[in-house]
């Protein structure tokens, strides 16, 4: 038999992993039995008096901030914006928190929804991602760009900044554009070939 005299917290689904020494004193019948169960032969030695063992557990780290409104209207212009646009209350404070923190960060970036979900986009312009796209188709020249989507260079050098930190979500939404497009173009396609018959 196999006794743990060491203690940890109770794992949690949102928890970070830790390593743990646990000490498991063996009886004298478990020496002769070998190791205990769910563990390797690697890990055991008889001649010990007891087995230390590295395991992985988790514990839950407090990740909650409190919210202090300077005024109710605050409170209750986020309960009506909830309500309207059917999120929970707290998903939408904490996603008002990550883009206020992200427009900080990247003068010249908003967000705002769309058919398609809610997304990036530089101030009066098109989204980060049909900048970068044609960002990309001008082999990356910047004044080229600019001169493209009639944008200020400051507002291409913003969808840049946003990228470099952002790279696969961009990349995501040019790859369902791409997806979309081919979809589109082989719909018209279908219908062009009927009408032809």
């Amino acid at each position: 038999m196999w006794t743990r005299t060491s203690r940890w917290p109770e794992p949690d689904a949102n928890a970070v992993g830790h390593r743990w020494a646990v000490d498991l004193i063996p009886s004298v019948d478990s020496v002769s039995q070998g190791p205990p169960p769910g563990t390797s032969t690697a890990h055991h030695d008889c001649r010990a008096e007891y087995l230390r063992l590295c395991v992985i557990v988790s514990y839950t780290m407090p990740r909650t901030i409190t919210l202090r409104p300077k005024g109710s209207k605050t409170l209750a212009r986020l309960e009506q914006r909830a309500k309207l646009t059917r999120v929970p209350k707290t998903a939408l404070a904490d996603r008002y928190v990550e883009e206020g923190l992200a427009m900080d960060s990247y003068p010249g970036i908003v967000f705002r929804d769309g058919p398609s979900g809610r997304r990036s986009a530089v101030i009066g312009g098109p989204d980060v991602w049909e900048v970068i796209q044609v960002f990309l188709a001008e082999d990356r020249n910047t004044k080229a760009t600019s001169e493209n989507l009639n944008l200020r260079p400051g507002l291409i050098e913003a969808a840049l900044a946003y990228y470099a930190d952002n790279q696969e979500a961009i990349d995501e939404w040019i790859e369902a554009n791409h997806i979309m497009m081919d979809e589109a173009a082989a719909a018209f396609d279908r219908q062009q070939a009927i009408k032809r018959a």
